[in-house]
């Protein structure tokens, strides 16, 4: 038994030509002709008082969609053409409207509700200040201790230690005081056709001062210039030679190179390397013999932990 208009149901299918693969789907547009409706209006075609076989297919400057409709017993009830210009996405609106009238010729389009009215504006008028404690830079303590092998600064290759402490204040460079120490270095030469020796005490400290520095948590580096004092004693000697001096004051510029690998914890490991140019190197003298002759510069390797703190 046929349906009366108002509850008429139908089966919708739908084919997307070559070219027409963008439109929209067979889904898409029975969920729009119900939403016209206001009810279900798309079922099986077992149970559809009307059958609409619809096809979509692009043509010139847009797209064309073909609706055939037949009743329940198969007879052709004629076709309707919706066509539209531009993309595919237009055709939703006219062709769900022709649908829905074809199914309900005298149904009312249902109107949605109208949106809520939008929530009264929030005015704030005190401003809440909220204290926030910003942590200054820290101040950074690096101290060094390492062996020493000296070249050049005293009569023969030598071993020593150093002692190095920096200080790097926040926003500037590092400023390092140093001291190294050589407590033996023995000069062999000599006099009067007899072999002779003196043992020497050398010592050296200082303030240096790196502009070139940078560090994160896994290494240092700093390259640093300074302004050193030394003195240089006289430990020892053969025999009873008369030697012109048993102290020596000097100075001198060193620039060094200082490089360190973190550990663990506040332990690092530091390797430098510096040079020295004394302002005085005067032969050292015995009666009137030179035994020993420093060098103009010379050369001061370090190797030995360091321990930093962020103060």
């Amino acid at each position: 038994m046929a349906q009366d208009a108002a509850g008429r149901t139908a089966s919708l299918g739908w084919v997307r030509l070559p070219g027409a693969e963008s439109c929209p789907s067979a889904q898409a547009i029975a969920q729009a002709t119900e939403s016209i409706l206001g009810r279900e209006a798309f079922v099986s075609a077992a149970d559809a008082a009307l059958a609409i076989e619809g096809r979509v297919e692009p043509r010139e400057g847009g797209f064309r969609a073909t609706l055939a409709i037949s009743d329940a017993a198969g007879a052709s009830a004629g076709e309707r053409v919706v066509e539209v210009d531009g993309t595919c996405d237009g055709l939703l609106d006219p062709l769900s409207i022709a649908l829905a009238i074809l199914v309900d010729p005298d149904a009312e389009p249902v109107t949605p509700p109208p949106p809520p009215p939008p929530p009264p504006p929030v005015v704030i008028h005190d401003r809440i200040e909220v204290p926030v404690e910003v942590r200054s830079p820290p101040w950074r303590l690096e101290l060094d201790l390492g062996g020493l092998f000296d070249l050049g600064a005293t009569p023969f290759a030598s071993g020593g230690g150093e002692l190095y402490v920096f200080l790097t204040p926040p926003g500037f460079v590092p400023i390092g005081l140093h001291g190294w120490i050589v407590p033996f270095s023995r000069a062999d030469y000599v006099e009067s056709g007899a072999p002779q020796h003196v043992d020497q005490l050398t010592t050296w400290a200082g303030l240096s001062v790196c502009p070139l520095a940078g560090h994160d948590e896994t290494w240092s580096i700093a390259g640093c210039a300074g302004l050193d004092i030394g003195a240089v004693f006289v430990i020892g000697q053969s025999g009873a030679m008369v030697l012109g001096e048993h102290e020596r004051v000097t100075g001198g510029l060193d620039f060094s190179l200082r490089a360190r690998v973190h550990l663990i914890g506040p332990l690092w490991l530091t390797l430098s390397a510096a040079l020295i140019v004394p302002f005085r190197n005067q032969g050292f003298v015995s009666m009137s013999t030179t035994y020993y002759q420093p060098e103009p510069v010379a050369l001061i390797v370090t190797l030995g932990p360091s321990f930093a703190f962020d103060l």
